[in-house]
């Protein structure tokens, strides 16, 4: 006899399946207060960093305008007088030291206003110029100094600067210094302008009776800097130090030359037919 196992028919459960939009719904609701303070957190950062921005691009714009006009006075010559039509006062026209001085307080107002642009690097470096065609040396090396220490990461312009220290002690007549500020840009592999640094520490040498240094100087600027105007000019001083260098291989060609025509012409003999 055989059986027959009847399967009891259980109702299905329904799986019901959550999107993850209404999960983080009900996440959003249940931590409301949280979630809009953290919202009120980003507009208020987004905020300062919109101002801050604004902020900077005003003063980059107000500092450039100021670097672009003490430039000018800087560099530029000064314009030549305009006709004046009758009945018209003519137009105040700066000397050219007013024009320095102008442009030094211009320099001086981005330091002071807008110390964290651009045109502030420019401006501590073109102070040192400008105080330097002033001749008021002691604010020119404050500002050369200043801009060195301040920065270290622009090394090209610190070799510039570095040989206008040079060019400045020179200036107020200490020699030695501007020598040691000249022989350390020299001696350092990475200034591009170690052929100007190098000839000018050989001059003063010169000027200063020490013309065995400088003639070796000369000679290795010449050698090494040959494509250089400074290699050009090195080479120019070093044969007025040392003139036989010049005539020693010409020296050699004058006497076999002189040999040539001391020989006596070999005696024609009798033209016979």
């Amino acid at each position: 006899m055989s059986y027959k196992i009847r399967v009891r028919k259980e109702a299905a459960a329904r799986i019901h399946v959550t999107h993850w939009s209404e999960s983080m719904g009900r996440w959003v609701m249940a931590n409301l207060k949280g979630v809009l303070s953290l919202i009120g957190v980003f507009v208020v950062v987004g905020l300062v960093l919109f101002a801050f921005n604004a902020m900077t691009s005003n003063e980059e714009g107000k500092a450039s305008i100021l670097e672009t006009e003490a430039s000018i006075l800087l560099h530029d010559p000064m314009p030549l007088p305009e006709p004046i039509e009758e009945g018209e006062d003519p137009p105040e026209i700066l000397t050219q030291t007013e024009r320095y001085q102008k442009s030094a307080d211009l320099y001086g107002e981005i330091l002071e206003k807008y110390p964290n642009t651009v045109s502030a690097m420019v401006a501590q470096y073109e102070s040192g110029n400008v105080y330097f065609e002033l001749e008021a040396f002691d604010q020119a090396e404050e500002h050369y100094r200043d801009f060195i220490r301040m920065y270290p990461e622009k090394k090209e312009l610190i070799s510039i600067v570095q040989l206008k220290l040079g060019y400045l002690q020179q200036r107020k007549g200490e020699s030695q210094a501007a020598r040691d500020f000249f022989r350390t840009l020299y001696e350092s592999e990475s200034a591009r302008n170690r052929d100007q640094a190098g000839f000018e520490l050989a001059r003063s040498l010169e000027t200063s009776g020490k013309e065995e240094e400088a003639r070796k100087i000369y000679e290795k600027i010449s050698e090494d800097f040959a494509l250089s105007p400074w290699g050009t000019e090195a080479r120019a001083r070093f044969t007025l130090l040392n003139p036989s260098s010049e005539t020693e291989s010409s020296s050699g060609e004058k006497t076999s030359n002189e040999a040539v025509e001391e020989e006596p012409a070999p005696e024609s003999g009798p033209i016979t037919e």
